[in-house]
């Protein structure tokens, strides 16, 4: 029973590599793609083929997204900033009415 598997498996193989060579692919020469590569490809290959009116939606999409990330960003810097103010006037009113009086 294992012997016609081999034969099947060996004829499967050979109709592989019939179709790489009509298609005229070099596995040797092929590069692997990171998986960034992949994600980038598969993106970009979607996009294009979406029509002109879904492109344009889309981009609007990623323009509303990347604004509202840059609106989080900027308000946690406005947060750090807030809280390092507000610690500098904790620190101030404790040197003006707690140091003053120990000394």
């Amino acid at each position: 029973m294992a012997i016609p598997e081999k034969q099947d498996w060996a004829s499967k193989l050979k109709d592989f590599e019939a179709k790489i060579n009509q298609l005229g692919l070099d596995p040797t020469n092929s590069q692997p793609l990171t998986e960034q590569g992949k994600s980038n490809e598969w993106i970009t290959g979607w996009f294009a083929r979406l029509p002109p009116v879904a492109k344009w939606i889309a981009g609007g999409l990623g323009v509303m997204l990347l604004l509202a990330l840059l609106r989080a960003a900027i308000n946690l810097i406005a947060l750090v900033v807030s809280v390092a103010v507000f610690a500098g006037l904790i620190y101030v009113v404790y040197k003006l009415f707690f140091s003053s009086s120990d000394s």
